[in-house]
C-alpha cells in the first residue's frame, strides 16, 4: 500500500445556493480533499451537527435563501465545535465593506468571485495547516488526563495575563 493511500483526505464543506459555484469549487479541490456540499446555511448546520463529519474548512457564500451566510456565521460562533473550523467567505460582493462585515461576523478569510484557482487552493491549504498547528499546540498545552494546563503553558499564560493588565492585582496559586 502506498503512503498516499494511507492518508485520509481532509473534508471541506462548500455552502452555496448556486450549483455552478459549488461545482467550480469542487472541481478545484476534489483532487486534494473530500468535498461535501450544502445549498444553504441550514443544510450546512445539519451536516455539521452530524458528529461523524470531521470538517476541516468551510467555504461559505453570503447571499443564499433559507439561511444566509451572516446568519450561519452568527450561529457558528455560538457552537463550540463549529467555531473551531476555519470559514472562508466566498462572495460576489467584492468591496471593502463586504469583506469587513464578513470578517467581523466571524469569517476567517474572504475570497471574491470569480474564483482565482491558485489563490483558492493556497488559502484553503494554508488555513487548514494553520488551524491544525493551533490545535496541536493546544493539545500540548493541556494534560490529556486532567485537562489542566501543563506547567510551561500555565506559566506562559500567567505571564501574558500579567503583561496585558500590569495595573491589576493578582493572586496566583500553583500546585506542583
Amino acid at each position: 500500500m502506498k503512503n498516499e493511500e494511507l492518508l485520509v483526505k481532509k473534508k471541506i464543506l462548500i455552502v452555496d445556493d448556486q450549483d455552478i459555484n459549488r461545482s467550480i469549487l469542487k472541481r478545484l479541490l476534489i483532487s486534494d480533499y473530500d468535498v461535501i456540499e450544502a445549498e444553504n446555511g441550514q443544510v450546512a448546520l445539519d451536516i455539521l451537527d452530524d458528529a461523524s463529519q470531521a470538517i476541516s474548512l468551510i467555504l461559505l457564500d453570503i447571499v443564499m435563501p433559507i439561511m444566509d451566510g451572516y446568519t450561519f456565521l452568527k450561529k457558528a460562533k455560538k457552537n463550540a465545535h463549529i467555531s473551531q473550523i476555519p470559514i472562508i467567505v466566498v462572495t460576489q460582493q467584492d468591496n471593502k465593506e463586504s469583506e469587513i462585515s464578513a470578517l467581523a461576523a466571524g469569517a476567517t478569510d474572504f475570497l471574491s468571485k470569480p474564483y482565482k484557482p491558485d489563490i483558492v487552493k493556497f488559502r484553503v491549504k494554508s488555513l487548514i495547516r494553520f488551524y491544525e498547528a493551533v490545535s496541536l499546540t493546544t493539545a500540548i498545552e493541556k494534560d490529556k488526563t486532567t485537562e489542566l494546563y501543563t506547567r510551561e503553558a500555565f506559566f506562559s499564560y500567567v505571564k501574558k495575563q500579567i503583561e496585558l493588565t500590569p495595573t491589576k492585582e493578582w493572586s496566583i496559586l500553583c500546585f506542583s
